[in-house]
């Protein structure tokens, strides 16, 4: 007699290939099904080539070609319209830029010098494109001629490690005078922190509160991202007579060295007309020594306030800005103008880094008076 056992496994057995032999089964009917849609691809696409061969050789009713046309010169009038319309914004923008760059130009005799009127005076139109264009001259002027200018003002050649503070005053050639301020140091932070501090003291000082707190806006913030991410521009009321218009860039990093920009505008056809003014630009350099050091330099100009009709006498300007016992012929200056003067223009975060000279020949800080005729 033959045990349980064995018969149950024998039971289990053909059933396990029983199963095994249906799964085949299936796998084979899938394979099969596969390939004949393959087949049915193929002759379905040499279907479709045959046809569309036969169609090409026949000719378009003349509907169809008449709708095609339609559609065709409907497209081509849209286009020509959305030219002309371009075409007579452009020669409007042209001819505005042209008014612009004449009226800014006009006194060029030879290079751009920082003491002339036609350096000076900045103009912004009202017309967007137009007032975009002028953001961006005006900041590449002041970005491509900041080399010539350090060397003008009295900057050693980059070559030479001195770390100095100087305040001075120059007669132009018109007979009006120009106040520069002139900073140069080594401050032990990499370039990325000297750049962070001076973003953060030229933020304070756009703001306008050297010269009216609480009264200073930035204005077109909008319009400027299209010309540059950085740069601003605000507008601060003095009084009623006084406004200051001040625009800053920075530039992007070259050569481990980042140059920002900044320039007074005179004006501004959005803007109220400012009777009483000032010129206002400044230049800020910096440049990687190595990974724990960058050199700094900063040069601030200010002239004399000036009216529409006239130049302020240069001793009301002092005064202004509190300069009281100050003479043209004088050859040093007081601590007090010093410290006023220091005061136009905030750098309190470069001082906040521990800033002191690196190698330096000589470190001086100065405040005289230079006076003389270019």
């Amino acid at each position: 007699m033959q045990r349980p056992g064995r018969t149950a496994d024998a039971v289990k057995l053909e059933k396990r290939l029983y199963h095994r032999e249906k799964q085949r089964m299936y796998r084979q009917q899938e394979a099969d099904e596969v390939q004949f849609l393959k087949s049915r691809v193929r002759e379905l696409e040499a279907a479709i080539a045959q046809h569309a061969q036969q169609k090409a050789l026949r000719t378009l009713p003349w509907r169809e070609v008449a709708t095609g046309l339609a559609d065709e010169a409907q497209v081509a009038m849209h286009q020509t319209r959305l030219l002309k319309s371009q075409k007579a914004v452009y020669k409007e923008l042209a001819q505005r830029m042209s008014t612009w760059v004449a009226k800014n130009l006009r006194g060029i005799e030879k290079s751009l010098d920082p003491s002339r009127p036609s350096w000076r005076n900045s103009t912004l139109l009202k017309e967007p494109e137009a007032r975009k264009l002028g953001f961006d001259w005006i900041s590449q002027q002041l970005y491509h001629n900041v080399d010539r200018v350090l060397a003008d003002c009295g900057f050693p050649p980059p070559t030479e490690h001195t770390s100095f503070d100087e305040f001075a005053v120059r007669e132009t050639a018109d007979d009006t005078f120009q106040y520069m301020w002139r900073h140069q140091l080594y401050v032990p932070v990499s370039l990325d922190v000297a750049i962070a501090s001076a973003r953060k003291s030229i933020y304070y000082y756009l703001s306008g509160v050297v010269w009216s707190p609480g009264n200073g806006k930035f204005i077109d913030s909008d319009m400027l991202k299209e010309v540059s991410p950085t740069m601003l521009y605000s507008h601060t009321v003095v009084s009623e007579d006084e406004s200051v218009n001040l625009m800053w860039r920075e530039f992007p990093v070259r050569d481990n060295r980042c140059v920002m920009v900044s320039q007074n505008i005179h004006d501004d056809e959005t803007l109220p007309v400012i009777n009483r003014q000032c010129n206002r630009q400044f230049w800020v350099t910096m440049e990687a020594v190595d990974e724990t050091h960058t050199k700094v330099r900063v040069l601030y100009v200010n002239s004399q306030f000036s009216k529409k009709t006239a130049t302020c006498r240069s001793t009301k300007r002092l005064r202004a800005g509190g300069f009281w016992t100050f003479r043209p012929t004088q050859r040093t200056i007081s601590s007090r103008i010093a410290s006023s003067a220091m005061r136009q223009w905030p750098v309190s975060n470069f001082s906040s880094l521990a800033c002191k000279p690196l190698a330096a020949k000589s470190n001086r800080s100065v405040c005289s008076i230079l006076v003389g005729r270019r």
